[in-house]
């Protein structure tokens, strides 16, 4: 055998041998990962089961009631929420103002236009159309609540008792002597009423002499003149 040879035939059990030497250690490192993790999973059940069974059981039912009662107090304020989201609903929706509301009630108390624009502060247009429309709308109601007018022979005769209540309340304010200053403004009031009515009274003859004839003219001076007696002649 020559030189080289046998350097080849040694450089081939080196690399055997290394590769054997090699699995061995391969073989034992595996076989202790192996123990590791065999190790470690039993601890991860071990853990786990303490978990279900031990200290930390009470701490997820608590968990589980905390949960439940933020539910439940979640579905009471979405409840109570529901009315106030209606409500704002009907509120972005377009309502007529609230002026416009009381100028039925005022018409059926009987007010005119004019004073219900003046107490409602609005221009006498606005109201006078609006009335119209209500009175297309609900013509029926306003005409049943509307107050009845008072007739000229109602009138006539309210005229003729204005003087016989006017000595009644005297007489009865004279019947009470234990409140003589109520008497006196009452008879104040009266005579201020009765200086009122004399002068619209007057105001309207006025105006009427000046645009009638006078009701009683003068006789003509032929029916005055009588005929001579007969002695006389």
């Amino acid at each position: 055998m020559t030189h080289s040879s046998l350097i080849i035939m040694l450089l081939s059990i080196l690399f055997c041998f290394g590769t054997c030497v090699l699995a061995v250690l391969l073989l034992r490192s595996n076989s202790s990962k192996d123990k590791l993790l065999a190790e470690m999973q039993a601890a991860l059940r071990s853990l786990q089961g303490s978990d279900l069974t031990g200290d930390n059981a009470p701490n997820t039912e608590q968990d589980t009631t905390f949960f439940e009662e933020n539910l439940r107090s979640a579905e009471i304020t979405t409840k109570l929420q529901q009315p106030r989201l209606t409500v704002q609903q009907n509120s972005n929706s377009s309502s007529a103002p609230e002026r416009y509301r009381y100028i039925q009630s005022l018409l059926t108390k009987g007010l005119s236009a004019e004073d219900i624009a003046s107490t409602l502060s609005m221009s006498l247009h606005e109201t006078t159309q609006i009335i119209a429309l209500i009175r297309i709308a609900t013509p029926r109601q306003l005409d049943a609540a509307a107050p009845p007018r008072p007739s000229t022979n109602e009138s006539n005769i309210q005229s003729r008792l204005v003087p016989a209540t006017e000595q009644a309340v005297l007489q009865a304010v004279s019947q009470v002597p234990s409140l003589p200053q109520q008497s006196v403004v009452v008879r104040r009031s009266i005579k201020l009423a009765r200086w009122l009515k004399l002068r619209a009274s007057s105001v309207s003859l006025r105006k009427q002499g000046g645009r009638e004839p006078p009701r009683n003219p003068l006789p003509n001076k032929t029916s005055l003149l009588c005929d001579p007696l007969s002695g006389y002649t």
